[in-house]
């Protein structure tokens, strides 16, 4: 699975045409962001927000160590809570018709 959002590079043609042709993947359509389906928003971001907040790192491995560290901590069972609570959020969605 390829997933990115809609951010108008990503949206440009030249990138979808890539995507299809280099990558050989269809460009499926996009919902408007919505921070309510939007996994790392809801669930991720806020964790490492939290655990990296004013904390200095000098070297990039210290970052990916301390992110790694932040992730295991928050989510032991990987992310399967999350991805629970996107699809929960997601049929929320399709039942309320989109609004």
């Amino acid at each position: 699975i390829f997933h990115q959002d809609n951010a108008p590079s990503h949206r440009s043609q030249m990138v979808q045409d890539t995507i299809q042709k280099t990558l050989e993947m269809e460009v499926q359509g996009q919902s408007a962001y919505s921070p309510d389906k939007a996994t790392c928003d809801f669930g991720v971001f806020s964790c490492l927000k939290n655990d990296l907040r004013g904390k200095i790192h000098a070297h990039i491995h210290e970052l990916q160590n301390a992110v790694q560290r932040s992730l295991t901590k928050n989510f032991p069972d990987g992310f399967h809570r999350i991805y629970q609570k996107w699809i929960e959020r997601h049929q929320l969605c399709v039942k309320a018709k989109g609004n």
